[in-house]
């Protein structure tokens, strides 16, 4: 009877071992499988978040991997840039695909696609790929704007002046002297707008004290 006893005792130890070490194998694997990459965060166009006026005609991305397992890195990125938001969701990109890009690098990846329009915004995400080459969760959608660019536009002189001020800017005057620069005789270039009848910073200088003096 009393060996009956132990033999149920110990049946009943080793089915709680069992129990034990299944539960913990079941939490190992939970673990295993949400610790994996998550959506790449930080995203910036030219070290900047969202910008406007971005007048870089290759604008350059960075993001931040996040994975907190051991010996986490990227492999391997794919960046999307897109007209639209919603086609970035859809996972397609109707103005330049990278294309799965085998390198570590997350930092001023440069824009390698067709010509940037001026004034214009773009959205974009990126993909990346952990060190087991599986990809993580993609990048949620952000944006940047494009700036003026070289488009040769011209635009006219705005601010306040006076009177003077504008009937000087708009004499001819090719350049300017120093009024403190005192009193020698006009060499070189001076000596040459002064026959030509141009107005010297000198001149102008003098003809101010000569106002002045007649107040």
């Amino acid at each position: 009877m009393i060996e009956m006893k132990k033999g149920i005792y110990r049946a009943i130890v080793r089915l709680l071992e069992a129990a034990f070490c299944t539960g913990l194998g079941i939490a190992a694997c939970a673990t295993a499988v949400s610790a994996q990459a998550l959506s790449p965060a930080a995203l910036g166009v030219d070290e900047l978040v969202t910008p406007l006026g971005i007048d870089n005609p290759q604008p350059r991305f960075s993001w931040q991997l996040r994975d907190e397992r051991q010996g986490a890195k990227q492999t391997a990125y794919q960046l999307l840039v897109s007209s639209t938001p919603e086609l970035l969701e859809l996972g397609k990109a109707d103005v330049w695909d990278s294309g799965r890009v085998v390198s570590s690098q997350s930092v001023g990846v440069r824009y390698a696609g067709p010509a940037i329009a001026p004034s214009t915004r773009y959205f974009w995400r990126v993909m990346v790929w952990d060190q087991d080459a599986r990809p993580a969760p993609g990048s949620p959608v952000t944006w940047w704007e494009s700036g003026l660019l070289n488009q040769g536009w011209r635009a006219k002189w705005i601010g306040w002046e006076t009177a003077e001020e504008e009937a000087v800017r708009n004499s001819g005057a090719m350049w300017v002297t120093n009024p403190d620069a005192g009193h020698a005789p006009a060499q070189g270039l001076e000596a040459v707008a002064m026959e030509e009848g141009h107005s010297t910073g000198r001149d102008w200088s003098s003809w101010r004290r000569q106002q002045h003096d007649c107040d």
